[in-house]
């Protein structure tokens, strides 16, 4: 599998996202998806789609993500 990059946006927030074969790991902002975002509701919420199509250990996804609040940013790296 190729590389594939998106940039998401909502109000304030911008999310550039590179998806890449792998084992399941998600860093946002060089970290990981646990640290970085304080609920876990909304890593379930990021998750979610990879969960529903069986590729939750299928893909590394790499975000960089700039302004906005936790739930702006979470929408974002969803779509």
């Amino acid at each position: 599998m190729k590389e594939i990059t998106a940039t998401g946006r909502r109000k304030r927030s911008v999310a550039q996202i590179r998806m890449t074969a792998g084992k399941g790991k998600i860093t946002v902002n060089g970290k990981n998806i646990d640290e970085y975002m304080p609920y876990g509701t909304l890593v379930l919420d990021v998750k979610q789609p990879l969960v529903l199509t069986n590729n939750e250990n299928t893909f590394d996804i790499v975000v960089k993500v700039n302004g906005g609040y936790l739930v702006a940013l979470n929408e974002v790296e969803k779509k």
